[in-house]
């Protein structure tokens, strides 16, 4: 090192200290300066260095220390081999891994009979891979499903053979269509026959449009400009978790889904169950088809789409029946400033039986009419600029209140039907009727109709907390069986949720949501020395709270902290 020397100096001890000593100019002073570096110790024979001699090797070069100074170099390199070899071989013999979102999730697949199902559908290797899959979809689905082989390396899940990328393209291509059917079919199957179905639809965007059919433009319920497909669910009433699920193309409406899924679901479920339509789905054909099927069903009706339902609840208006104390209904609490009336009707529709149940709410008359006068100004503001309008509710809005003229000289002419728009501030706002083949009491109805909204919920949280909310796949083949996973994590994520909800105010005041609950649990490691007995770390407050709520035990062979 140039300009820099070996300096010797002796102390009390009879012991020689080795310094570095470079000649610096000091321009303060304007001198010449000494910078000297404590390198070792020469004593008794024995030379010890420390850690900054390794830049100094040319100090000693042709001196009578520079023989110990290479043994001490080469014995120091050997201790760092050593070293490396031990925290290899510790890493080998000792893992320790965040465990419990496999600890919690294993153990609701497990009384779900998820895990069971899937191994006799799809295989252990594969069933074990969907897993763990669906543990990553339910923890942290906002991220992309590549993300998945970082987040893999310091959990504990099913899968337990690595996942890297390659990997999760393999899962998705060996998920077949016929085996996603065969699981739905036997999945369905474990719940009773008497079990009431919540159906609804929701569009999911994608950016994925130029290769998958299924991906097109159609009416986005999230008022997005991308092309979608529409997901398909069916969730049980009792349990609520989800049952079924179906992908539509991006286009069709929900009306013309009714019959494909009935006759799907009858060859699969023998004869399907009582399922709850929202009005979306009202449509003649369709009522004729579930009526002709034998399924029990109860359908909110639009009253705009249906006059004789219109006229039915003119009559009952003229003859006074909202205005019975009896027609009122318990369905708020008792100090609740709502009020529903609810009045019932014997029906025949093609020779079959059915209850036509109408409603009356004061509150909903001025809500329903706040909303009427919005959507007419949004709707003639498109009109007037010549934009197209797509959802079917604006297009018979349009054709009910507005004329449009559009000349060469004047342009694009609206003019609004006052009378039609009088008519439907009057005879439609704060009414609302249900068709229904299994309820003959008007509060039985409306209460299945509103435990409907509960599948609304979940679609909201599979595409807010979960990463459906675009979709990132590029076959038809890989978004099925993308959403097939998403499917099993929305199973767990609803469990959870259901769970949550029995929970009286106060028991878990830290857990907010299905998110917080699995953010709480997902930091409790697991350690595995080999050769021995992997145990757990000690959890936290939160961490015991949550394990008592879903029952799982802590014994103290696997968790000796807890002693």
């Amino acid at each position: 090192m140039a300009g820099t020397y070996l300096s010797k100096r002796k102390r009390n001890d009879h012991s020689l200290n080795f310094y570095a000593v470079t000649n610096i100019w000091n321009p303060e002073k304007k001198r010449q300066d000494k910078k000297q570096v404590f390198i070792g110790t020469f004593l008794n024979g024995h030379c010890r260095f420390n850690e900054k001699a390794i830049e100094y090797a040319d100090l000693f070069k042709s001196t009578e220390y520079e023989h110990a100074y290479w043994l001490w170099r080469e014995s120091r390199e050997a201790e760092q081999k050593q070293d490396c070899l031990v925290r290899q071989e510790s890493i080998v013999d000792a893992e320790i891994k965040n465990a419990g979102l496999d600890l919690l999730l294993s153990h609701i697949a497990h009384n779900l009979k998820l895990d069971t199902l899937l191994e006799r559908v799809f295989g252990e290797n594969l069933a074990q891979r969907i897993l763990s899959l669906a543990y990553y979809c339910a923890f942290d689905g906002r991220q992309p499903l590549s993300r998945m082989s970082v987040w893999f390396e310091d959990q504990l899940l099913p899968w337990e053979h690595g996942f890297s990328l390659g990997m999760i393209e393999k899962t998705l291509v060996e998920i077949t269509a016929s085996e996603i059917l065969k699981f739905q079919q036997t999945w369905m199957k474990q719940f009773p026959r008497d079990d009431r179905l919540s159906l609804d639809i929701t569009s999911v965007s994608s950016y994925s449009q130029n290769s998958i059919p299924d991906v097109s433009r159609g009416y986005n319920r999230d008022r997005e400009n991308l092309p979608q497909i529409n997901l398909l669910m069916l969730v049980s009433q009792h349990s609520r978790l989800p049952l079924w699920f179906e992908q539509l193309p991006g286009a069709i409406a929900d009306i013309t889904t009714i019959k494909d899924t009935i006759r799907l679901l009858k060859e699969l479920d023998d004869t399907p169950r009582s399922i709850v339509f929202d009005r979306g789905f009202a449509d003649q054909d369709n009522i004729t088809c579930l009526m002709d099927n034998h399924i029990k069903f109860t359908m909110g009706i639009p009253l705009w789409r249906f006059q004789e339902v219109r006229d039915e609840i003119d009559q009952a208006r003229q003859e006074m029946l909202f205005n019975a104390p009896s027609s009122t209904l318990s369905l708020f609490e008792p100090d609740s400033v709502y009020q529903t009336q609810g009045i019932t009707k014997l029906k025949k529709i093609n020779g079959h039986r059915v209850y036509l149940h109408l409603y009356y709410t004061d509150f909903y008359h001025s809500q329903t009419n706040l909303l009427l006068m919005q959507d007419l100004v949004r709707i003639e503001q498109m009109l007037k600029s010549g934009q197209e309008l797509k959802r079917p509710t604006d297009i018979e809005l349009a054709k009910k209140c507005f004329t449009v003229k559009n000349t060469p000289v004047r342009g694009i002419q609206v003019k609004e039907n006052l009378e039609a728009i009088e008519q439907l501030r009057n005879s439609d706002s704060g009414y609302f009727a249900i068709y229904s083949t299994e309820f003959k009491d008007a509060e039985q109805a409306m209460f299945a109709y509103k435990l409907r909204d509960g599948i609304e919920k979940r679609f909201d949280d599979l595409k807010n907390e979960e990463d459906m909310h675009r979709i990132r796949v590029h076959s038809t083949h890989n978004l099925q069986s993308r959403l097939f996973i998403q499917f099993i994590a929305q199973i767990l994520r609803c469990s959870i949720l259901s769970k949550l909800q029995s929970v009286e105010g106060g028991q878990l005041s830290k857990v907010q949501s299905v998110t917080d609950l699995l953010w709480n649990v997902a930091s409790l490691r697991r350690v595995h020395v080999e050769g021995h007995r992997p145990f757990y770390k000690r959890p936290t407050k939160t961490q015991r709270e949550i394990f008592t709520l879903f029952d799982i035990p802590m014994n103290t062979k696997a968790w000796p902290s807890m002693l």
